[in-house]
């Protein structure tokens, strides 16, 4: 997701502390270690971005997943992710974001930046449709999902944030069939 012009400007200034700490000393000073509030379990999917994890949150005592970012070269880009992903925390369309967490390098694990957001065991509407004999959903589900696809993009109209890659891939469906735009 990225930001519009229209409040680039208010959200630089809210980043700017950030990214210049970040750009600093990285994101050791801005996140905690997971260790203590995260118990990683397996490997739920991938993409260009890194993992997925199921993950016990100790503080929210349920299950969420867990987005493992070992590349952490583009520091604005994640913290403009970040950003983003802690204001649509709370609306019905997207997943609610419980923190950032910073796993230091060491002799066992590499640099990598955990993101804890709703747990979406329903898996992808790309992948739900690859899984249907005739590769099609139902015009009721059909219609659901664009519904609340809808009023999440409206959410981001209000806020002034465009999605540049919705696909179905980026579609999500919680274990309760809740519709979850992500990234």
């Amino acid at each position: 997701m990225l930001i519009s012009s229209g409040e680039e400007e208010s959200i630089c200034d809210d980043l700017f502390p950030s990214l210049e700490v970040c750009n600093e000393h990285g994101f050791d000073k801005l996140c905690p270690d997971p260790t203590g509030w995260i118990d990683l379990e397996q490997c739920v999917g991938s993409g260009g971005f890194g993992v997925i994890h199921k993950a016990w949150h100790f503080k929210e005592k349920k299950e969420v997943a867990i987005k493992v970012i070992k590349d952490l070269r583009d520091n604005e880009e994640i913290l403009a992710e970040l950003y983003v992903l802690e204001r649509v925390s709370g609306h019905d369309n997207f997943p609610a974001f419980y923190g950032a967490y910073y796993l230091r390098p060491s002799i066992s694990n590499e640099e990598a930046l955990w993101i804890a957001m709703t747990m979406c065991a329903g898996g992808s509407v790309d992948a739900l449709i690859r899984s249907t004999p005739n590769r099609s959903l139902e015009e009721t589900w059909i219609s659901y999902i664009c519904k609340k696809v809808l009023q999440g993009l409206d959410y981001l109209q209000e806020l002034n944030v465009i999605h540049h890659d919705l696909k179905g891939a980026n579609i999500m469906l919680t274990s309760t069939a809740h519709v979850k735009i992500s990234k």
